[in-house]
């Protein structure tokens, strides 16, 4: 476990050190930039900047405490700081068994998981999506199920996607569902994708319920 926590350590300095350099330089670029336009795109940079920097530190070095969590509150936070990009028109539909739903857990680890299920959904779909969440419960494990309109995963792959370095993007690195896992797992979980009938695919997380 030390050996795995040096190399987390290690690769976060290799990615902070690098997002240091590229804010200098939009630091000296943004006072030279007049239209509406590239000044929204600056924003956008400095923005995704900043949420990698607080996925590396809060995944990373985080020791906070754990904290009773609505699910359905966390997932409405992290779908309201969500940016849809390349044009694309995305509906969000959010139906919940039960708004009282809790785990325990960290804020910010969830919300690293979720914002990757919701990326990889507004990925998947075409220009016009819908990607419905679904939120139910249990005695013991709350179920929250992400399902996109897209085109779906490759079965030859679907099998093995979560782990590190193998993805069904044609330029994915695979980290991105091996961290949704990790964090899953360390609070009593999982995490799952499939293919639906309908068209599409299914990212399916499983939490330990908070029993208040």
């Amino acid at each position: 476990m030390r050996g795995e926590k040096e190399a987390a350590a290690a690769l976060a300095h290799e990615v902070k050190n690098p997002l240091a350099l590229i804010r200098a330089n939009m630091d000296l670029i943004k006072p030279a930039v007049s239209d509406e336009e590239s000044k929204k795109c600056i924003e956008l940079i400095y923005r995704e900047i900043d949420r990698i920097n607080n996925v590396v530190t809060g995944y990373v070095f985080s020791r906070e405490e754990n904290e009773i969590i609505f699910v359905e509150d966390l997932i409405c936070d992290v779908i309201d700081e969500y940016h849809v990009t390349d044009n694309k028109s995305v509906e969000f539909i959010i139906e919940a068994a039960d708004e009282e739903l809790c785990v325990k857990a960290s804020y910010s680890k969830l919300c690293i998981l979720f914002f990757n299920i919701y990326k990889n959904a507004v990925e998947a779909v075409e220009e016009k999506g819908v990607i419905l969440t679904e939120i139910e419960g249990g005695k013991e494990l709350v179920t929250v199920k992400v399902t996109d309109n897209g085109k779906g995963l490759d079965e030859g792959i679907a099998a093995a996607v979560g782990q590190p370095f193998v993805s069904g993007k044609e330029d994915g690195m695979g980290l991105g569902i091996a961290i949704c896992k990790r964090i899953a797992e360390e609070y009593g979980g999982d995490v799952s994708l499939e293919n639906v009938k309908e068209g599409g695919c299914r990212a399916t997380v499983t939490l330990a319920a908070y029993k208040r």
